[in-house]
């Protein structure tokens, strides 16, 4: 019997580890696809934040805020983050999600903002990073889905019991 409860002890924990290989964000950006502004992001999949690929985007969202190839030159240890980030302007809300990067000294947020600033028909409404898979949706499933892990190892135990 105990070992039974072990192995599912284990099963539970691995359904409930995150995925170490990479992070996953959504990423959209309002502009180009209009369900970006959705908080539940429906119909897209997160995908997966590759250090190289963020830091190479070049012409993309992040180079407008100065994030690019060369903005790392001291090498410091890199965090993939998930972002999202509201403006406003005239005619409404502009919406981006993507992978990001922070480095020790520098949060995408404080960068895209102080860059924002420098525009004046942009409003900062929201901006926000977290570092769990899927998590730039503005609602989180993560609960529900450990509720989802636990009740099923629940009764899977109570099937050998």
């Amino acid at each position: 019997m105990d070992s039974k409860m072990f192995v599912l002890t284990i099963f539970a924990l691995f359904c409930m580890m995150q995925s170490s290989y990479a992070l996953k964000c959504f990423i959209c950006e309002s502009n180009s696809n209009p369900r970006c502004v959705d908080s539940s992001v429906k119909n897209l999949q997160p995908q997966e934040c590759v250090t190289e690929n963020m830091l190479s985007y070049g012409s993309g969202f992040f180079s407008q805020f100065g994030v690019g190839p060369n903005s790392n030159p001291g090498k410091e240890p890199l965090t993939p983050t998930c972002f999202k980030f509201v403006t406003r302007n005239g005619t409404g809300h502009s919406v981006a999600r993507r992978c990001a990067v922070k480095y020790q000294n520098q949060d995408p947020c404080a960068t895209a903002r102080s860059t924002l600033q420098q525009t004046p028909t942009l409003q900062f409404e929201y901006c926000g990073t977290c570092d769990k898979d899927g998590c730039n949706t503005g609602n989180s499933l993560q609960f529900i889905f450990g509720l989802t892990a636990f009740a099923a190892v629940v009764s899977t135990a109570r099937m050998f019991a």
